[in-house]
């Protein structure tokens, strides 16, 4: 999916059970960061299933349950 210079955004579809078109989710926050004037910004979006919403949730927040939504900043990510 080719990028816009002026933004990187990476979108991922690891679960099943639902469609995705990605790049109408790109198109949509590459049009979110402009109204934000967050322009040289990068986003990254995985759409994943619950299983993996827990691991992920329990790993990096001590929360032992699947949610709707994580957000981390990069420079606060753990690898």
């Amino acid at each position: 999916m080719p990028n816009n210079p002026l933004f990187r955004i990476q979108v991922r579809n690891r679960q099943r059970q639902f469609g995705l078109r990605k790049e109408a989710v790109a198109s949509f926050c590459e049009a979110a960061l402009r109204l934000m004037n967050q322009a040289g910004q990068e986003l990254s979006i995985a759409f994943i299933g619950p299983g993996e919403m827990q691991t992920i949730n329990a790993r990096y927040l001590g929360h032992d349950y699947a949610t709707d939504v994580l957000s981390f900043r990069y420079e606060d990510i753990r690898v």
